[in-house]
């Protein structure tokens, strides 16, 4: 476990520099960063807790690379397999963005199309993840007071997950939103993916 929290926050650092870098301004870094609360910057925010439909209600959050010890196919079947979490496609028309990536599933996920996904990991108007297991992307908002805005971006996003688009097109055939199995979601599987993502995998 301290091996992976060091690793998350060492790659969260990476991320929140290269966000300063992006709005052109290397001041006002945010020196918490090296605080013992470092996941509580993102996590103890009562506009989150207060707000009237929080995103996770609307649709679920995304894994990036970085949360993964591995981008290799065989080791993201090994995540996959346990039916939690779903390979998705992003397009935007108005970028040009296009991406596979890795998301946890939704309750809508067999619907033809739905605006309304709440994510399979919210219950009882919370993540039932601690904030050492949560994914990356959704640890990095800020608020302010028009709402929130991600320190982690889309289009950072697309761009970290350039490199893995063969293999998930791959793995999408198998593991797309709409092959979802069932909806209901067993403790046990929850707790063997937080494990799987957190234990290093043996080398070769």
């Amino acid at each position: 476990m301290q091996e992976y929290l060091q690793n998350k926050r060492e790659k969260m650092n990476n991320h929140i520099d290269r966000c300063y870098l992006d709005m052109g301004s290397k001041t006002k870094r945010l020196e918490q960063l090296e605080d013992e609360d470092f996941f509580d910057m993102f996590t103890k925010n009562e506009k989150c807790k207060n707000c009237i439909e929080p995103c996770c209600l609307r649709n679920p959050c995304c894994y990036v690379p970085d949360d993964f010890w591995s981008m290799d196919k065989d080791y993201l079947e090994y995540l996959l397999e346990l039916n939690l979490l779903c390979i998705d496609y992003y397009y935007n028309y108005s970028y040009s963005l296009e991406s596979y990536y890795i998301r946890p599933r939704g309750y809508s996920d067999k619907d033809e199309y739905s605006d309304y996904n709440p994510c399979i990991f919210y219950k009882e108007d919370r993540c039932i993840f601690d904030k050492y297991e949560r994914p990356i992307q959704p640890l990095l908002f800020i608020s302010n007071q028009g709402g929130c805005f991600p320190i982690y971006t889309i289009n950072q996003i697309v761009e970290d997950y350039k490199p893995y688009q063969e293999i998930l097109k791959e793995l999408y055939k198998k593991y797309s939103a709409s092959k979802m199995k069932d909806k209901h979601i067993e403790d046990e599987k929850i707790k063997t993916l937080v494990k799987r993502i957190i234990e290093k995998p043996l080398q070769n």
